[in-house]
């Protein structure tokens, strides 16, 4: 039958072949996706793969007309579909680890993730916090003397859980959120926060972007970030919570206007969008995303921006959500320690970047650029928004030799990246676009 993942209801014989299975140190794939990609342990560093390319070319060389918005979206599926088994990869990697550890909890893991259907295993694979989790716990982090944190345990047990209750294949039970932040299980009621305030005691669902991408206002994971450590989680309001919606929703609908390629983006590579208040900071607003938590987009007091500064925020985070699961494949320049990486200053905001960071910033802006000026050739945005979101775009590439502020670091960054990167204002200024005035 389909397995229910506990260890309790496999039969004794199942369990005695598995764990004879995974007694053999580990040589015998173990981890399967249902695209049948396998990971060996063979290697306990890296991926097992090639780099990923597309009809021969690599996707760092396809990233100048995937933000021009003209490519297609065959281009997009493999990426994506590369990610996902990247992903499949290195969780296999982290399940091994932990049934060296605890051969009960490694074994209801495997048990479980083996009988979730395709999209529910998609969506728990490709959770920013799934992603985070696996990425310093995986082979890249590998050492013999790896312990993996029980809490760390506990998300995955959890958070598959939660997709087994999400798919119908679980009794209710135990209280569980889905790894995405979009679903909570308690056994209760459901509540949409923009209906009413969410506590504890009742199921949650989050409202979606798009009816694709979940707005995750109340999960752990939306009141822990990193990067907001020292920020008090301010909850928003079920009024306040409805106008965010209202306004991502509106300013999806309008980036669809004017770019479906752009919309399409978004809703194939940001997996949730988290947005948190900042009572610290009560009148900044922005957005930001991190490759530790690919697909991840984090809005900052999201309630102060116009649909011009939402729409802004939804094509920039989308751009780097793709970089980021490019560079899954093979990185823009060499790695660096983020502590010791080198920085470049920006030519559109004038601070100073992790090199990789301006590496990403090149492609955003000529996106948004691309972006910006297919919105002047319709009414979707107010021409006074455009025209100063265009003009912000082009003028790094305008005031700036993009390839000669890299000049410190020509050593660590491919050939093939500086390429890409020239490329950039030479199709700005062959399409006419560098020299738009409004």
């Amino acid at each position: 039958m389909r397995g229910g993942g506990a260890v309790g209801l496999y039969s004794a014989s199942h369990r005695l072949r598995f764990y004879n299975k995974m007694r053999d140190d580990g040589r015998l794939q173990y981890l399967k996706d249902k695209k049948n990609m396998k990971l060996s342990a063979d290697r306990q560093r890296g991926t097992t793969r090639a780099p990923l390319t597309l009809g021969g070319v690599r996707p760092l060389e396809l990233m100048q007309g995937v933000c021009a918005w003209r490519q297609s979206d065959e281009i997009l599926n493999q990426i994506h579909a590369w990610h996902l088994n990247w992903m499949c990869e290195h969780t296999g990697h982290v399940f091994r680890e932990i049934y060296r550890q605890d051969a009960k909890a490694g074994y209801w893991l495997y048990g479980c993730f083996e009988t979730l259907p395709d999209w529910a295993t998609s969506r728990f694979l490709l959770a920013p916090e799934t992603c985070h989790r696996v990425r310093i716990n995986g082979p890249d982090e590998y050492t013999p003397d790896k312990h993996i944190q029980d809490k760390h345990i506990k998300f995955f047990i959890t958070t598959l859980l939660a997709e087994r209750r999400l798919s119908g294949d679980a009794e209710s039970g135990q209280r569980c959120w889905t790894a995405l932040g979009d679903n909570y299980f308690a056994g209760s009621r459901m509540v949409d926060p923009r209906s009413e305030p969410w506590d504890a005691k009742a199921d949650f669902v989050a409202p979606r972007i798009g009816s694709v991408v979940p707005v995750d206002f109340a999960s752990p994971y939306s009141q822990f970030i990193n990067s907001m450590a020292s920020c008090p989680f301010e909850p928003y309001t079920p009024a306040e919570a409805s106008a965010l919606w209202a306004g991502l929703e509106e300013a999806f609908m309008r980036v669809t206007f004017v770019s479906a390629a752009a919309a399409l983006l978004f809703t194939r590579f940001v997996k949730v969008i988290v947005p948190r208040k900042n009572p610290l900071k009560p009148h900044y607003k922005g957005s930001s995303s991190t490759p530790s938590h690919i697909g991840r987009l984090l809005l900052r007091n999201g309630h102060l921006m116009d649909v011009s500064e939402m729409a802004e925020s939804l094509v920039h985070e989308s751009i780097h959500a793709l970089l980021d699961a490019v560079e899954t494949s093979e990185p823009f320049a060499e790695h660096a320690n983020p502590a010791d990486e080198p920085l470049v200053r920006s030519p559109w905001s004038g601070r100073e970047l992790p090199r990789r960071i301006y590496l990403h910033a090149c492609f955003v802006w000529y996106g948004l650029a691309k972006f910006w000026r297919a919105a002047t050739q319709s009414d979707a945005f107010p021409q006074e928004a455009v025209s100063k979101r265009l003009s912000q775009a082009l003028c790094g590439f305008r005031h700036s030799n993009l390839v000669d502020n890299l000049a410190p670091h020509l050593k660590a960054i491919p050939k093939k990246t500086l390429e890409a990167i020239e490329s950039l204002r030479g199709e700005l200024e062959s399409s006419g676009d560098l020299n738009w005035e409004p």
